[in-house]
This record gives C-alpha cells, sequence and structure tokens, in this order.
C-alpha cells in the first residue's frame, strides 16, 4: 500500500466517522426534544 492509498482510505474512514457521528448526535437530540416536549404537553393539560 502506498502513502496515497492510506491518506485516501483515512478520509474515507473519516467522513463514515462524522456522518455516523452527527447521526446519532441528531438521534440523541430528538430523543432529548421528544423527553422535554412530552412533559410539557402534560403540563399544559394541568393547568
Amino acid at each position: 500500500m502506498s502513502k496515497q492509498d492510506l491518506q485516501q482510505l483515512n478520509q474515507t474512514f473519516l467522513k463514515e466517522d462524522l456522518a455516523a457521528l452527527f447521526v446519532s448526535i441528531w438521534d440523541f437530540c430528538g430523543r432529548c426534544y421528544l423527553f422535554l416536549k412530552i412533559p410539557n404537553f402534560q403540563k399544559k393539560d394541568e393547568w
């Protein structure tokens, strides 16, 4: 394997890692949003 091949491989892995990281952060934010949103609806109903 040449140095260029390794660089290309690293870039591919990096892109996939960033995409996976973004998806997991997005998922986490979505869950937090729903978790915070649902109790708020319940509180409004109580008022």
